[in-house]
């Protein structure tokens, strides 16, 4: 489906985070905070998620990916 967007400028960056900060202001479920914690342990070593998890200081760190894109749209 044709939106009839013209793409004026496209920028993207990555939004650094710390797990334990993230994870006490979202609210998991009882014991699936224990999982999240896991996955990103796991994806220290295989970026399989592509957040580059790191660990630094003992805690795990971690950047979501995102793109902003400005456009117009001819009025018709």
């Amino acid at each position: 489906m044709e939106s009839g967007l013209r793409i004026l400028d496209r920028s993207s960056y990555k939004l650094e985070m710390e797990l334990e900060l993230q994870l006490s202001s979202s609210f998991p479920r009882e014991g699936d905070a224990e999982k999240i914690r896991e996955m990103f342990r796991a994806d220290l070593r295989t970026d399989s998620m592509g957040v580059g998890a790191t660990m630094r200081d003992d805690r795990i760190h971690f950047a979501y990916p995102v793109e902003i894109f400005v456009g117009s749209k001819d009025r018709r």
